[in-house]
């Protein structure tokens, strides 16, 4: 998939087999590249029983971010951070982006992927009111980069991962 081929390109960045990636919101898949080379993958979600059908994890937490939006986790302590699909349900955005920046190495690297797709029951208001909007959706997702913490992360970007002939299609 398109989300793969990017992470396999995020994760050339380091250097292979020593680099640590934390996967928040996540489940029985974390949607990195097959032949990922990371020395330690945390995956954090609310489902157990999914976290354990991870293939790719070496260790797991279960967490509900909306409950309790700190991460378990030392300062400095992964060179990535990932979401999919996870950003639109969280209640407390600007607490859990602020932790994870905390818990980046200086120099690490956060990327969350979302799509139009959702459980409107699940899904807080702002992301259903642009859930077929790609740009408001960025621009939600930019904020919640921008404020928290304010100043804390640098080259915020958005990348279109839609093949070309599904750009612009809902």
């Amino acid at each position: 998939s398109s989300l793969r081929s990017f992470h396999a390109e995020l994760f050339k960045l380091a250097k292979q087999g020593e680099y640590s990636v934390l996967d928040l919101c996540s489940s029985f898949e974390s949607h990195y590249p097959n032949n990922l080379r990371a020395k330690r993958v945390v995956v954090t979600g609310m489902s157990e029983s999914e976290l354990e059908q991870n293939k790719q994890a070496t260790e797991w937490k279960v967490k509900n971010l909306n409950e309790d939006p700190s991460l378990p986790f030392e300062n400095a302590e992964f060179d990535f951070v990932t979401m999919t699909a996870g950003v639109l349900y969280l209640s407390k955005p600007q607490e859990v982006f602020a932790e994870m920046h905390r818990v980046l190495k200086p120099g690490g690297l956060a990327s969350i992927a979302f799509s139009n797709r959702c459980w409107p029951s699940k899904a807080v208001k702002v992301w259903i009111n642009v859930a077929d909007d790609p740009v408001g959706q960025c621009q939600i997702a930019g904020n919640y980069f921008h404020f928290s913490p304010h100043g804390g992360w640098q080259a915020i970007s958005a990348l279109d991962l839609r093949s070309s002939t599904n750009a612009g299609k809902r």
